[in-house]
């Protein structure tokens, strides 16, 4: 069972005319607070994605989004698929086989607000697919208080 996720983190997610979503202000890899530890940050935005084959059809889905060290949890939901809703990933197959693998796509938008942060360190964010936990991708933070 092959299963593929990531993350992107933005300093804020929104919904625009259409569908589409804006994701505003990315991270790459790392975020510097200007300030002294601890800090608080008034949002930062998740968009988190899995695919995986859509015959494997789970029904649901566990996300946690964690702070290390510590292991401090800052967010955790359990995303539950609607019967179905695999089968319209199935129907998007060419007949004759010339198309894309069917693949199902899940993404979840998650805004954690406010969000505190201790120190230096890591949100990491994991998912659990039928027992199986799929690392997403993390976010080092690193802390550069201003000079007195």
């Amino acid at each position: 069972m092959i299963i593929k996720g990531f993350v992107t983190f933005c300093d804020d997610i929104r919904q625009e005319l259409g569908g589409k979503i804006t994701l505003v202000g990315c991270y790459i890899g790392e975020m510097t607070v200007h300030d002294q530890a601890p800090a608080t940050l008034a949002k930062l935005g998740l968009q988190a994605k899995l695919v995986f084959p859509a015959e494997m059809a789970p029904r649901k889905i566990d996300v946690r989004v964690d702070f290390v060290p510590g292991d401090k949890t800052l967010f955790e939901a359990t995303l539950d698929i609607p019967e179905g809703a695999h089968k319209k990933a199935l129907d998007r197959v060419e007949p004759d086989g010339t198309g894309d693998e069917s693949q199902f796509v899940l993404v979840q938008h998650t805004i954690l607000s406010p969000l505190e942060i201790p120190e230096d360190g890591r949100i990491r964010v994991r998912a659990v697919v039928d027992g199986e936990t799929v690392k997403l991708g993390s976010l080092r933070i690193r802390f550069d208080p201003p000079l007195p």
